[in-house]
């Protein structure tokens, strides 16, 4: 599996997917790393600091796992609670109505956006860490201005990190979207 994206081609790499619950895969030489139980590359699953979970419950451990705190399903359950279908998340223009249907709009997903940055890139740092790749790949169920925007967010959030004993990765916006899940 090579991605090619404005004429970078990486042969070890993460990949990042934000559906509805976030998820990845690893790609070493090339190739398509499943893992021993098929789980190579689950992002979701990797701890991040409770700080970053929105939703209240009882859990007092300070940490959650990614999936609770940058997957689409939490941004999509803000939209309904304000009555908006989840797929308005492409820009619109038109009268004032549409402007502040807008307005509120882009407010949850900038809040969404800035949460799962964050989490996103403890996470990478985490992955990297342990594997040396040369690039990630961030992807998801979004228009692709969305998916750009989160790539250069977490971009920054990674501009406070030390690499220290690492190799700092390139970021690319994916374009596969929803046909990532059928490719693997």
């Amino acid at each position: 599996l090579t991605l090619n994206h404005q004429s970078q081609k990486f042969t070890n790499y993460l990949y990042i997917f934000v559906g509805t619950i976030i998820g990845g895969a690893v790609v070493l030489d090339g190739l398509l790393h499943r893992g021993s139980r098929g789980f190579a590359g689950a992002i979701g699953p990797s701890p991040v600091p409770r700080s970053f979970y929105t939703k209240s419950n009882n859990n007092s451990s300070p940490i959650v796992p990614l999936l609770q705190c940058a997957s689409r399903y939490l941004l999509d359950e803000k939209l309904i609670e304000l009555g908006f279908d989840p797929q308005v998340i492409v820009p619109l223009s038109g009268n004032d109505e549409t402007y502040r249907t807008i307005t509120v709009v882009r407010n949850k997903v900038d809040e969404w956006l800035e949460n799962s940055s964050a989490a996103i890139s403890i996470a990478i740092l985490s992955s990297i860490s342990n594997l040396d790749v040369e690039g990630v790949v961030v992807d998801g169920s979004f228009p692709l201005g969305v998916i750009s925007e989160l790539r250069d967010r977490i971009e920054n959030k990674l501009n406070d990190y030390s690499f220290t004993g690492i190799k700092r990765p390139k970021l690319i916006s994916g374009n596969l979207g929803n046909d990532a899940r059928a490719l693997g």
